[in-house]
């Protein structure tokens, strides 16, 4: 499970068109997620207590307020 910590930019604004859509909407950001959970592995469950940075795209083919 994730939970974001913060993100970027504050109000992920919509764009249109990508390339294999060019009248769809999407959106960019990055955010700074803490993970939490369990990871099962060939039989061995990992614990995960974990921070990571990572970047988003939202996709739509319809633009949602």
């Amino acid at each position: 499970m994730g939970k974001p910590i913060n993100y970027w930019p504050d109000r992920w604004k919509a764009s249109r068109g990508t390339w294999w859509n060019p009248e769809a909407y999407r959106a960019w950001g990055r955010a700074t997620i803490h993970w939490t959970g369990n990871i099962t592995i060939n039989g061995e469950v990992i614990e995960v207590d974990a921070y990571g940075i990572r970047e988003f795209t939202r996709y739509n083919e319809h633009l949602i307020d």
